[in-house]
Order: C-alpha cells, then structure tokens, then sequence
C-alpha cells in the first residue's frame, strides 16, 4: 500500500490500519454533501483537499489550471482517489462528472465512477467514458440509499490492466426524485469510431527476434514504402510500449515480440508457440485494443515456416497498393482439422475441438466465439446470438462442424465481435 504523505496517515493500532483525513476540517462544505467537487482548494504538492488517495496514484492525481488530472501509467495496479460523504439521508443520490482526455493520444479505457454505499457494501460503478480531449463528457451513476446507510463513498479509479489519462472538470453528488435517465440506461445517440480500418501512413513495424520474422519486416517496410512513399521505422524485438501510439504490424509471436507479449498477456491475442502450431499462420487485425483508435494487424507463426506464410498473406494484400487495409482474418491451423465435438451439459470441461486437452471456453456461448477467434469458423458468430436468446420453435444450432486446413474471410464480412476474454 503506498501511504500518502499529504492525505493519508496511517495508524496501527491493535493490528488495525486506520485512514485520517488531515485536510478535511479545512474544506467547506455542510455535513452530506460532497466537497471540493471542483477542486479548486488544492494541497501544496497540488493534491485535490478532501479526497483521500486510493491505490497506486501516488503523484499521477494533480490539480492543474482547475482541472483534476487522473494519469496512470502503471498498468499492475489499480488507481484513484475517493471522498466519504456522511451523513446520508434514505433515497436516490446521483453523481455528476465532467471529463475529457488528457491530449488527443490519451484514452479513458479502464476510468470509473462508483458509488459505495458503507456499511451495506452495495456500489453502482459506471464508466468514466470520454471521446475527445476538447469536449466533456457527462457521466451519471445513480445508487438508492436505504434506511441505515451511513456514507456515500465516490470513488474516481482505473482498473490495473488500462493506462488512461483524462481531466475531470467536476464531480457532484446530490439527492434526486428521479434519477438521470442515462444514468440508468445509456443513450447512444452517435456511433463510435470503430477502427475497421487501419490505414497505411505512419504505421510501425514490429518485428520478432526471428530471422523469419526480421527478413519479413524488411519485405512488409519495402511494400509500405512503394505505397506511402515514406520510410517506414522497424523496431527489433517488437518493442512498442502500449498504449499504442499509431498503428502496428507485428510479425512473430508473444514468444519472440513484446508488443504480441503484452496483447497476448491481456488477452487480446493468442499467437505463440502452439497457436496457431507448426506450420500453421494467422494474419488478422486487432481493432482499437487500447482505446486510442489505432490497430495492430499481427502477421504471426508459431514457427519460421508459419511466420513466411503470414508475410506472404500479407504482401497479397499489399499488391494493390492500398491506402489502408479492413478487417482480416486469414489462418492455417494445422492442429485443429478435427470435427468439433458435441456440447456435453454433464460434462463441465466438455471438449469442444478434438485434440484439446482441457475444453474450450466456460460454456457453449462463450466456446462459439472461441472456435470463429481462433478457427474462422463463418456458422459461430451466428450461433453465439442465437443461443443465449432462443425463440420457438429453437433455432437449429450448428454443433459440429469440420473446418477447412485453410480459411479465408473477405475482408469485414464479420464485423469484429467483442466478449469477456474473446476480442
């Protein structure tokens, strides 16, 4: 735990750690209600007065030109900053933040707003979701209190995984009849930019540490450079930070390529020393994995021979010379030609593919979007709308199938599909 030296003193006692709040007699405010909600009264290392700092902040919460600066550039743990509200009278309370982006590059993926109520426990936790570093976004939360509530504590927090940076003009909490209707519901009134496409200019290559994956770099830089007319940069190693900065093409596997690691450790990719096996390959595009709009097409292998049949997938693409390149989704899974076999409700680790060991996903649901991420099966998309919301007479589910060695979709025909654990 990392004890702040301007908020949080740390008493132990009995075994026990207790939080004090230094600041909080010095911030006005009547009992009930939020304080410095626009945090205009800072401490002197720029700290927002009357909130305590929760997780890792440490110096990444700021107040600067009246805006409150939320930076977590530590992806291992979690981050924020908290304020109790007591005492709390019985019925609907309702939180208002304003927030933008840091600068144009920053994201808000992983920021939330939640609202706990002590000593029940219950929260309500919304996302702090933010679409442009101009303009704020306003975002509710709305909990009901109920008899024997005796504090509202707002926290303003990112998850461990994400990285964000955004700017919160002002937070308020207040009791409400009727709670803000997208504070239940969220109404989308403009589609989001969806990152199919991922153009050409100003993209990266991140090679692996293999020969065949650095020979195809070299091969992919020549190919861009006849399209973009500008050098294109090749880093060894794959060594591109994320969040990503521009878009990538990553050639080799988590086994031989950082950035592949990093995805791959988050759950975005699956390419290393068995996926998609010897001889097999996958040219496939990664859409906004970061928040910041930009893709990452993986040119990958499990092997060198896996690796060139990528790179030549990919040069395929590239022999048109296009500006930027849609949705792909070309594999050779040579492990995995066997028939799918049957959904065994008795069975918990029901085997989905032949020749996995321990099943595949945690339910049948789950399992359809696995086989079309790491087969390309075109049936299993379908099956994973269907099967969760079945209409009379049940729709007839495709339970075995046989996929091709090689599988080949145009590109966007599927639009990218996103579940827990399957992007």
């Amino acid at each position: 735990m990392w004890l702040s030296k301007h908020k949080l003193t740390l008493l132990l006692l009995g075994g026990m750690v207790m939080p004090t709040l230094l600041a909080a007699a010095a911030v006005p405010g009547k009992p009930g209600e939020l304080r410095n909600g626009d945090f205009a009264i800072v401490d002197p290392d720029g700290f927002p007065a009357g909130w305590i700092a929760y997780g890792s902040i440490k110096p990444g919460a700021h107040v600067k030109d009246g805006l409150l600066l939320i930076t977590d550039p530590d992806d291992e743990a979690e981050a924020g900053l908290f304020q109790d509200v007591t005492p709390v009278k019985p019925g609907k309370h309702e939180a208002v933040v304003e927030v933008k982006l840091q600068h144009a590059n920053s994201n808000s993926a992983g920021t939330f707003l939640q609202l706990r109520l002590l000593p029940q426990g219950k929260f309500v936790q919304v996302p702090l979701e933010a679409d442009s570093h101009e303009a704020f976004s306003t975002t509710y939360a709305g909990i009901e209190a109920p008899e024997g509530t005796e504090t509202i504590r707002v926290y303003l927090y990112t998850h461990k995984k994400d990285t964000p940076a955004v700017a919160v003009k002002k937070v308020e909490l207040k009791q409400v009849k009727d709670f803000t209707r997208v504070g239940l519901t969220p109404v989308i009134d403009k589609l989001k930019n969806l990152s199919l496409a991922t153009r050409l200019d100003g993209v990266v290559i991140a090679a692996g540490s293999t020969p065949a994956a650095e020979d195809g770099a070299r091969q992919v830089a020549a190919a861009l450079e006849a399209i973009t007319g500008s050098k294109v940069p090749v880093v060894a190693g794959g060594k591109i930070p994320l969040p990503l900065k521009q878009n990538v093409i990553a050639l080799g596997s988590r086994d031989n390529n950082e950035l592949l690691d990093s995805l791959y450790r988050q759950g975005f990719v699956y390419t290393d020393s068995t996926y998609p096996g010897a001889g097999g390959f996958e040219l496939r595009s990664l859409h906004n994995p970061t928040g910041g709009n930009f893709n990452v097409i993986i040119v990958g292998g499990s092997d060198d021979s896996g690796v060139n049949d990528a790179v030549k997938a990919l040069l395929e693409e590239l022999a048109s010379k296009p500006k930027e390149l849609g949705h792909l989704l070309k594999l050779r899974v040579p492990a995995y030609t066997g028939e799918v076999d049957g959904y065994d409700p008795e069975n918990f680790n029901s085997q989905m593919l032949s020749g996995v060991r321990w099943g595949y996903g945690w339910n049948y649901v789950a399992v359809q979007m696995a086989l079309f991420t790491r087969l390309a099966i075109p049936s299993t998309p379908r099956n994973f709308y269907a099967l969760p919301f079945p209409t009379p007479p049940r729709s007839r589910i495709s339970r075995s199938s046989t996929p091709r060695a090689s599988r080949t979709l145009p590109p966007r025909s599927l639009r990218p599909i996103t579940t827990w654990g399957t992007r």
